[in-house]
Parts: structure tokens; C-alpha cells; sequence
């Protein structure tokens, strides 16, 4: 997939994230302040909202690939240590961002593999929400602001989870004050997608809301605000953002990887 060919998904979150300031992580922060909110299929046919797990104490995210090394044994010592909470309480699910990590080849690689959800995040839109540069990475989520509380690597060595990792889950679900540990990246590099060139509204948004939006959202239509400028259309850009990032729109919530369904109202990575 060259760098023209990058889904209207991505090209859409691209422009809208000129738009408004929305946290990321680097390498001079401790924690971003707030990771944002998205939904993704996973290697089963389910769906996760990231936001959709608040009423847990901590959330883990690993990263993963469909080409690492590491990435079967990471899983199965995660199942492991996320078998000692409550489901109700601890929940832990897996990232496959790299650029080959498509919906079916994740799916078929990781078929017998993990009871742990992989997502495939085919638009790489949950690695830079999450500040993930490196696959065999993991990450702890407080809910209570969506904070990361550990970044680094999955496992000591050969050995099972990370200590550290142990540790800070367990502050969480204690609920005992406990400071953000970052460690060494582990992995390797996720080669990010790249656009040629910065999209315009005039060239890239406009067409892709008239094929995907105006219909409702025009005067005299059934959604609640018209995009029929690029200054309204800036005016709601984080709330564009939110509802694509979640594929709560456009409205249609089949999945479009079913091939059951024609005509529909999808963004899709292809």
C-alpha cells in the first residue's frame, strides 16, 4: 500500500487532528495527560471500545505484530497474569499496528494463539493515541483519567510479566498512589504510514464528506448540524473526530470485513 493509497480513515483523523489539539505522548513526558478514545475490530470478530472499559481498575495494552518474535510468548504470560483479577476489574487487550498487520492476517496468525483481543489497527490510529513506537511494548491505563502509568516491556527476560508491570496494576486495583514508571522501549520500530503530502480540505475532506455525510448532515436533514463550510465543518471538529475514531459514524455498524452487507456508509483502511 503506497503513501497516496492510506485510508480516507486516516486522511480524515490526519485533518482533523490539524484542527484541534488532542494530547500524544513523547519522549520528554512522563504520561500524555489523557489518551484519546477509539474502537477497533479484533481477531475473533468482536469489536473494543477503548472508553467502553472505564468501570475497570486498570486496563493493559499490548503491542503487537503478526512478524515479532516475542509476540506469542508475551500473550500467553499476559493471559497468565491477567487470570489473577477479576475480569470486572482488570481487562488487557493487544494492538497490532504494523503496516502488514491486516484484519486477516492477524486474525489467522493469532487464531489458536491468545483469549487476550488482538485489534488490528490497520489505520495505526490506536498506536499514536497510545504513544506506541515499538512492538513487544506494553502499557497500564488508569481509567480514572486515562493516564499511563507503565510503559515498557511486556516480560522480564525470559521470564513472566514484568515486575514492574505487577506492580503498578496492583497499586490500581488497590487503589494506592503509586508514580508513573517508563522504561526502556522494547521490539521493534512500528513503521508508521506516511501521507506524501498535508491534506486540504478543498482536495481531500469536502469530497469525502459529500460521499459520506452531506446527505444527512444538510439543511433540512435528519443530523443535527450541516457541513456545508469548512468553517462549521472546523467548529465540530472534535466531536468529527470522537464519532469517526469510534466508528460511530457514519452511522452503520455491520461489519464492513463480513462481506454480508453492500452500499455501506464505511470508512474503510483500503
Amino acid at each position: 500500500m503506497g503513501p497516496r493509497s492510506i485510508s480516507v480513515f486516516t486522511m480524515a483523523v490526519s485533518f482533523l487532528l490539524t484542527a484541534i489539539s488532542v494530547p500524544a505522548w513523547s519522549e520528554s513526558s512522563a504520561s500524555p495527560e489523557r489518551v484519546t478514545n477509539w474502537r477497533l475490530f479484533d481477531h475473533q470478530g468482536g469489536s473494543v471500545e477503548l472508553y467502553r472499559l472505564l468501570e475497570r481498575s486498570a486496563v493493559i495494552v499490548f503491542a503487537v505484530s503478526t512478524g515479532s518474535e516475542s509476540a506469542e510468548d508475551d500473550l500467553r504470560a499476559a493471559a497468565e497474569f491477567v487470570k489473577r483479577f477479576d475480569v470486572k476489574t482488570v481487562s488487557a487487550i493487544a494492538i497490532a499496528s504494523q503496516p502488514e498487520d491486516t484484519r486477516d492476517r492477524v486474525r489467522e496468525h493469532f487464531a489458536n494463539v491468545s483469549a487476550i483481543p488482538i485489534l488490528a489497527d490497520e489505520s495505526q490510529i490506536a498506536a499514536q493515541s497510545l504513544g506506541f513506537t515499538n512492538d513487544a511494548e506494553a502499557l497500564v491505563l488508569d481509567t480514572s483519567d486515562w493516564s499511563v502509568r507503565y510503559r515498557g516491556p511486556v516480560r522480564d527476560g525470559e521470564a513472566s510479566i514484568n515486575s514492574d508491570l505487577e506492580d503498578v496494576v496492583k497499586s490500581l486495583v488497590e487503589e494506592e498512589d503509586s508514580n508513573p514508571v517508563i522504561l526502556a522501549k522494547a521490539g521493534r520500530a512500528i513503521t508508521f504510514k506516511e501521507l506524501d503530502r498535508t491534506p486540504t480540505y478543498t482536495e481531500d475532506i469536502a469530497p469525502l464528506l459529500a460521499n459520506n455525510c452531506v446527505k444527512c448532515h444538510s439543511e433540512g436533514n435528519i443530523a443535527p448540524f450541516v457541513m456545508d463550510s469548512y468553517r462549521r465543518v472546523k467548529g465540530w471538529a472534535p466531536m468529527i473526530r470522537e464519532t469517526v475514531v469510534t466508528r460511530r459514524m457514519p452511522p452503520w455498524h455491520a461489519d464492513p470485513h463480513s462481506n454480508l452487507t453492500s452500499n455501506g456508509a464505511v470508512l474503510t483502511p483500503k
